[in-house]
Order: C-alpha cells, then sequence, then structure tokens
C-alpha cells in the first residue's frame, strides 16, 4: 500500500448522486446527475416529480455535465482538449414537458 493514497480515500461506495448534480426544471421536475461506475461511457439523469418518483432517465454523453435547464432547452457543457469549456444546448426532451 502506498501511503500516500490510504484506502480512506477511495471509498467502497459512492453516493448516488453529487450534490451539484441536481437540478430543478421550470416546472418543478428535479434533475439529478447519477454516479457512474468506472469505464461507463456516459452518465445518467434521473427525473423526478415533485413527490420523488421517476418521471424518466436521460442519457449524457461522457465528458459533457448538465448545466441548466430552461422551458425549451437543456444545457450541458464539456471542455475541449484544450480546456476550454463548450455550451450546448439541446431542445427540452418531448415526452418530459
Amino acid at each position: 500500500m502506498d501511503d500516500a493514497y490510504p484506502d480512506a480515500l477511495f471509498p467502497n461506495e459512492l453516493p448516488p448522486f453529487d450534490a451539484d448534480a441536481v437540478r430543478r426544471s421550470p416546472g418543478g421536475d428535479i434533475w439529478a446527475t447519477l454516479s457512474a461506475p468506472a469505464g461507463a461511457t456516459g452518465f445518467a439523469v434521473d427525473v423526478l416529480r415533485e413527490d420523488g418518483t421517476r418521471r424518466g432517465v436521460i442519457r449524457l454523453p461522457l465528458g459533457r455535465r448538465l448545466v441548466a435547464l430552461t422551458s425549451d432547452g437543456v444545457f450541458l457543457a464539456r471542455v475541449d482538449e484544450d480546456g476550454l469549456e463548450w455550451l450546448e444546448r439541446y431542445a427540452y426532451p418531448a415526452g418530459l414537458r
């Protein structure tokens, strides 16, 4: 074992989502980006009603993070190989309107 990286730094389990990965849509739904296992090809976002029941799941491409929600758009950010951050806009999923 390397003393610079004790086992305590690497927990056996992670929370289902990070606290800063939760957004509220204009319609009142909660979008929570779930933790992804190592080797995952993308991220899942649970879309929850106000009472906590799941409305649906959205899949985000690897390297993107949810930034903002508007009534007609979903905004994702990515960082390119030069370290520049790009903002991408996608149509709000029709099934979740």
